[in-house]
Order: structure tokens, then C-alpha cells, then sequence
């Protein structure tokens, strides 16, 4: 295990703590990839600019899955990141680390804006993180959405398994995307600060905000 650290001149801390025999080479474009979002949703989301960031990278899944367990409690096979507490960060070492890296940064961000909003409500939580990383997917190469197949909100808070990726992965930007075109950035980050409390906040009720949801998905991707 060894580590690598960098602040930027007028941003946060990061430390790189490298597992399973990852060189400093290989963790530079992370550590420039999470410089950049952190400046970026410091703006966003008000973040303080001297926080300190521990992120963790294995390359063996089986260790990457072993310290999962021993941090959160629990194994999710088919996960690669996850945060524990509001400034550390645990990803798999793959291809798609980098995104992965942002979509994690952006959960860390949120948190700060509210610090009980992991998963209060899960497709709330997980949508910002995807939107906040650009994960966008055209509901016309998504299969159910395409034929109008629309998923309510409660099929959209289940957990990732290895059973299958849960579909909030998929329509999470779609959730964020509408809420901000119909309510404004504002009220989006004040749902995050207010998540538990989210349809009072928006005057809606699940079953209003699921309709207009799915006309949105219609009238802007699929007519």
C-alpha cells in the first residue's frame, strides 16, 4: 500500500491511497480527474474548499469486494465505487474508473449539502450522482422505455445486486434532468437538502410527479 497526494492552489486535499501494487502513474489521471470535479461542484453544490479526500483504488476485485464488506457492511458484487463517511472514496481499478470517480465525488458533494441523504429516498440519491457525472443514455436505447414502459419511483430504490443492474442506473439522469427543467437548479439542490421531505417540497404528489415524469421522457426523447 503506498500514497500519493496533491492540493490545488486553491482547492481541496486528496489523498491517494493505492492498494494491490497501483503505481503513481496510474493513479495521475484520477487524481486530475477528481481535482477537476471537485472544483467544479464546489461551485455547484457551495462545497468548502479545504476539505481533505482519502480515495482508495484495488485492482483485485475479491480484496476490492472484501474491504466493501469490512467499511460498509456489506458486499455488492458488480459495484465498482462506493463512499464511506463524507470525504472517502473506495474504486475498483477498470476501464471506467474515472466515471466512476465522478458519479463517487458527486455522492460525496450531495452529502455535504445534506448529510442524511444517502439513499433518503435511493432514486433521489443515486439521480444526482448520475446527472452531476454526465451518465446520460437516450431512453431510446433503453428497451422498456422505449416501448413506453415506464418505472415508478418505487421500483427505482432497489439496491445494485448480481442479479442485475437496477434500473435507476439507467433513468437516473432523466429524473434529474426533468426536475431541473420543470422546477429549476434551486429547487434541485434544495430537494437534496430536503429529500426526506420531497413532495411537500414540490406541492406534488409520487403518483403527479411519475406522470409528468413519463411525459417529459415522452414529448422530449420519444415522440
Amino acid at each position: 500500500m503506498g500514497g500519493t497526494q496533491t492540493m490545488s492552489e486553491l482547492g481541496p486535499t486528496f489523498h491517494i491511497v493505492q492498494h494491490d501494487s497501483i503505481t503513481n502513474e496510474e493513479s495521475d489521471a484520477l487524481l486530475q480527474k477528481v481535482t477537476e470535479t471537485a472544483k467544479r461542484l464546489q461551485v455547484d453544490f457551495n462545497l468548502q474548499n479545504d476539505q481533505a479526500y482519502s480515495i482508495h483504488i484495488w485492482k483485485d476485485y475479491e480484496a476490492y469486494l472484501s474491504a466493501q464488506e469490512e467499511n460498509i457492511g456489506a458486499r455488492y458484487d458488480g459495484s465498482a465505487g462506493y463512499i464511506f463517511g463524507q470525504n472517502e472514496m473506495a474504486l475498483y481499478y477498470n476501464d471506467k474508473m474515472l466515471e466512476n470517480a465522478e458519479h463517487e465525488f458527486a455522492h460525496i458533494a450531495s452529502l455535504h449539502l445534506n448529510p442524511e441523504f444517502g439513499n433518503n429516498p435511493r432514486w433521489m440519491w443515486e439521480a444526482v450522482a448520475i446527472y452531476e457525472s454526465g451518465e446520460f443514455t437516450h431512453p431510446r436505447d433503453i428497451d422498456y422505455l422505449s416501448q413506453r414502459n415506464f418505472p415508478t419511483l418505487s421500483e427505482l430504490n432497489g439496491m445494485l445486486s448480481s442479479e442485475g443492474i437496477n434500473k435507476i442506473y439507467q433513468t437516473g439522469y432523466l429524473l434529474s434532468e426533468f426536475i431541473i427543467e420543470t422546477w429549476g437548479r434551486n429547487t434541485y439542490l434544495e430537494l437534496i437538502q430536503h429529500s426526506e421531505h420531497w413532495t411537500q417540497h414540490l406541492g406534488v404528489t409520487v403518483e403527479d410527479f411519475e406522470k409528468q415524469w413519463y411525459e417529459f421522457i415522452t414529448k422530449r426523447y420519444l415522440d
